[in-house]
């Protein structure tokens, strides 16, 4: 049976699964040239969706955690964008295992720290603690924290949150000031073992 009639066949009669047009292109598009970017792509934006659904009631906010002024309506942008930096790092995650020189693209870096920029302006200071360390504990349980050593997605992501920039690696180390709550081990050499 065809893949792409199967999968329209199972969203019409038990609302699980609906890929726009602009996804199923992505899956043309690798089925025509067989470039590997088009189908890591297409699993990117399954799995991104996937995460939302995975989260459940995980993220909460209470109205009493709003800043003074902000609706029920922000509240609600609030819990969607703590949600939408956990489904990127499910997007990162996705390319990292299918492309060897996966880089995260600019604009992801970028709406990573805006959707925090926005979850901030939404609550108050004790509720953003809260949801920074939701996040990260997320991250860490999804993506592992051995020996109490934080991976690379969750350091990029939290660097992200905060500065809008993926870390980088010179000679072995992330020269700059780490994001507060993380730990970055080190090599017996000295260099930290989120750098290649």
């Amino acid at each position: 049976m065809n893949f792409q009639f199967t999968l329209l066949s199972l969203a019409k009669y038990n609302n699980t699964i609906r890929l726009s047009d602009a996804t199923w292109q992505l899956a043309l598009d690798f089925r025509s040239n067989g470039d590997i970017f088009f189908l890591t792509e297409f699993f990117q934006t399954i799995a991104h969706e996937k995460r939302h659904a995975t989260l459940g009631a995980t993220v909460r906010i209470s109205t009493a955690s709003l800043r003074p002024g902000q609706l029920t309506l922000d509240l609600v942008q609030a819990q969607y964008r703590v949600e939408e930096i956990i489904a990127n790092a499910e997007e990162i995650a996705v390319g990292k295992r299918m492309m060897d020189n996966f880089a995260v693209p600019i604009v992801m870096q970028q709406n990573i720290r805006k959707h925090w920029a926005i979850i901030e302006s939404r609550v108050n200071t004790t509720e953003s603690a809260r949801l920074r360390a939701l996040i990260i504990q997320q991250l860490r349980n999804r993506y592992g924290f051995l020996n109490t050593c934080d991976n690379p997605i969750t350091v990029g992501v939290v660097m992200c949150m905060e500065t809008s920039n993926w870390y980088s690696c010179f000679n072995g180390t992330v020269p700059g000031t780490i994001p507060a709550g993380l730990n970055l081990c080190k090599r017996t050499n000295g260099t930290h073992m989120i750098c290649p």
